[in-house]
């Protein structure tokens, strides 16, 4: 299971990796996926049913023009000690697809993504973060969650299922896609954030008979563990 064929909504994915492993896991996760998976190059089109991978060591960006949405590359400083930073790519969405933005903060360290999370809450976008039972370091995920911006707190199982969910049904390749699926997560272990406050009042979606979704474990869990050419 990854995106079912046929899936409408684009998805642009940040991990926090070394520049030219990023077009490995590109290359991997494409041939295990119904939908095109690549390394996001600066001009391209994003339409519905890519995969985009930010390139690591390199911020990327979506820029919305009278027809299209495109990828913007960006070498500028690192931000939040990252670059790619997740929050660049969620501010531009925020801008860019207001509303229509689904940004899934899967496990990591530190902060990044707790800004851009906040600005596509602020546009009306909907946040969901990985749970802290499943994440391999509840940081990130853990931050957003803690700071009221999730709207939905899932187990790594449950997330990919719940983004089919959300995803519109419109036809692939019909005008600007009016739904952006974003995932993100760190590759980088360390100590797990003690984050002492769950979310009680938190909204936790337990659908049933979803269909499969994407194999969001092949982002969530360290690559190291699962590939040796990344050791």
């Amino acid at each position: 299971g990854c995106f079912p064929r046929g899936f409408v909504a684009p998805v642009v994915i940040v991990q926090h990796m070394p520049k030219n492993f990023t077009s490995y896991l590109a290359k991997r996760l494409d041939s295990r996926c119904a939908l095109n998976v690549k390394e996001a190059e600066d001009g391209v089109v994003v339409r519905p049913g890519d995969v985009w991978i930010a390139p690591g060591d390199v911020h990327i960006k979506l820029r919305r023009r009278r027809d299209d949405v495109r990828i913007e590359t960006d070498d500028g400083g690192l931000v939040n000690s990252c670059r790619p930073s997740v929050d660049v790519l969620f501010e531009s969405v925020a801008q860019s697809h207001g509303s229509a933005a689904l940004a899934v903060v899967l496990t990591g360290m530190g902060q990044d993504g707790l800004n851009g999370s906040r600005s596509i809450a602020e546009a009306g976008g909907r946040v969901i973060a990985q749970d802290q039972g499943s994440s391999v370091v509840w940081g990130m995920p853990g931050l957003v969650a803690a700071g009221g911006l999730a709207d939905t707190v899932l187990p790594c199982s449950e997330i990919g299922p719940e983004i089919v969910f959300d995803s519109p049904t419109v036809p692939a390749g019909i005008g600007s896609p009016r739904r952006i699926h974003l995932l993100i997560q760190t590759v980088f272990g360390g100590q797990t954030s003690e984050i002492q406050k769950l979310l009680e009042n938190r909204r936790h979606h337990t659908r049933q008979n979803k269909p499969n979704g994407i194999r969001v474990d092949e982002l969530a869990s360290p690559v190291a563990d699962r590939d040796p050419a990344f050791a």
